[in-house]
């Protein structure tokens, strides 16, 4: 199960988190956690907005980083990263530009990956709303 965390968290007032992460190949299966090697893949991001407070995200800005730890020999790669536009909705989801797969200099190599995408909005919501998530995605 991945680590969620979001904030504000005031159930019912305005609950914000990331809920998800997940590979998506592109032109291939729906999102998971297995990339096949030498495939280009998107990250797709689900945020969930809720409350009678959610609805002052709408239309705010923000941005997803993405790092992944290799858990064979913990190198680092940190993807690039994502801006998004906060849309009407509880669940809303994000889609990363492609990245590639496979040997070096792709951006992951065949290896098991610990991803941490970091939701930060822009002002004036920066020192408020924030959210992280863990997920493991595997290359092969």
């Amino acid at each position: 199960m991945p680590a969620v965390q979001g904030q504000p968290d005031l159930p019912g007032i305005w609950d914000f988190e990331v809920a998800n992460v997940l590979a998506q190949e592109v032109g291939g299966l729906a999102p998971g956690h297995i990339i096949n090697a030498g495939n280009n893949f998107s990250l797709v991001t689900s945020l969930t907005n809720d409350g009678f407070l959610g609805v002052v995200l709408v239309g705010a800005t923000g941005t997803i980083q993405y790092r992944a730890e290799r858990l064979e020999d913990n190198v680092v790669v940190a993807l690039p990263s994502t801006a998004f536009t906060m849309p009407a909705g509880v669940n809303v989801t994000v889609t990363s530009a492609a990245f590639t797969s496979g040997p070096a200099p792709a951006d992951l190599d065949v290896g098991t990956y610990m991803v941490t995408a970091i939701v930060s909005m822009n002002p004036p919501f920066n020192t408020a709303v924030a959210g992280f998530i863990q997920t493991v995605i595997r290359v092969i």
